[in-house]
C-alpha cells in the first residue's frame, strides 16, 4: 500500500467518524424531546424507551464517540416513545 493510499484512508476514516458522530447527536436530540419518564416507568413491558447520557464536558467519549471511553459520571434520563410513534 502506498502512501497516498493510506493518506486518503485516513481521510475517509474521518469523514465517516464525523458523520457517525454526527448522526447519534441528531438521536440524541430527538430522544431528549420526547417526555422523561421516571425509571420504573422506562423498564415497562411493551413501551420504547430512550436512555439519554449526558457526558461532562471534558469526557473522551464526547470526542470519540465510544462510551466505553466515559471518563467522567455521566448523567442519566430515560425518554419514553409516543404509543404508535
Amino acid at each position: 500500500m502506498n502512501m497516498r493510499t493510506t493518506k486518503e484512508q485516513r481521510r475517509a476514516n474521518a469523514r465517516s467518524h464525523n458523520a457517525s458522530l454526527e448522526l447519534m447527536q441528531q438521536l440524541a436530540a430527538y430522544a431528549k424531546a420526547l417526555p422523561e419518564v421516571s425509571i420504573d416507568e422506562a423498564f415497562a413491558p411493551g413501551v420504547v424507551t430512550h436512555a439519554c447520557y449526558s457526558h461532562d464536558a471534558h469526557c473522551k467519549t464526547l470526542k470519540t464517540g465510544n462510551g466505553f471511553d466515559c471518563n467522567c459520571e455521566p448523567e442519566l434520563s430515560f425518554h419514553r416513545q409516543p404509543q404508535g410513534a
